[in-house]
């Protein structure tokens, strides 16, 4: 497929996560998928969308307490949907519509926040699979914000989407996977963040503490 390029306004992002714009980059190809470069991921092509994250957000615990406001750790348990998003057109051209999944996501350990351990939230991710007009599908992926894998567990700092859904949006350059042993693991693309790199490699109790203590000592 040749590349082609568009420039969408990100509207359905909180500010505090990414910044200004996205570029879709319509790059499917053979090969392994993987967050940097497209490729096709279960025999699906993908399409990479390349992002300006607010990954400067990730520099230390309270600023990123600011910017997101609510950190717990979940079980991703389901795709409970997924939604189009109409994009808004830059220069006259507007792109067709970019795809939202819904994960549904059991809360295991509230960090920060309101919410209640063993509830369940739905997290609004960016990216998703899109069926063309010949049958065919593309899956969309946001550079840098790998798909979330049913089963898996993760540490999230999330904000409430502004569309007044109640559905939450994380900051995917501060997420972190939960290994087999209960530890935490960092992204290697965004490993030059601070907090992830600080967190790497502790349990979820402990990551927890830190969290909270950096709360307290930030005050009112």
């Amino acid at each position: 497929m040749r590349p082609t390029r568009r420039i969408m306004k990100a509207r359905f992002f909180t500010g505090s996560l990414i910044v200004a714009t996205l570029a879709v980059a319509a790059l499917a190809c053979s090969g392994g998928a993987s967050d940097s470069e497209p490729g096709v991921l279960d025999d699906v092509p993908v399409v990479q969308v390349h992002a300006r994250w607010a990954s400067a957000n990730g520099d230390d615990i309270g600023t990123l307490l600011d910017a997101t406001g609510t950190v717990f750790t979940g079980e991703v348990i389901g795709l409970s949907g997924q939604e189009m998003y109409e994009t808004d057109a830059v220069d006259g051209d507007g792109p067709p519509p970019f795809p939202i999944s819904n994960f549904s996501v059991l809360v295991q350990e509230p960090f920060f926040g309101g919410l209640v351990e063993g509830s369940t939230v739905i997290i609004n991710q960016p990216g998703g699979l899109k069926q063309q007009a010949d049958g065919s599908w593309i899956r969309f992926v946001v550079e840098g914000d790998d798909p979330l894998e049913v089963g898996s567990s993760y540490l999230f700092w999330a904000t409430f989407a502004s569309d007044g859904s109640g559905h939450l949006v994380d900051a995917p350059f501060a997420r972190m996977s939960i290994d087999s042993g209960g530890a935490l693991r960092s992204s290697t693309f965004w490993a030059g963040v601070a907090v992830p790199a600080l967190l790497d490699g502790m349990g979820a109790a402990t990551a927890a503490t830190r969290v909270q203590a950096s709360n307290v000592e930030a005050g009112p």
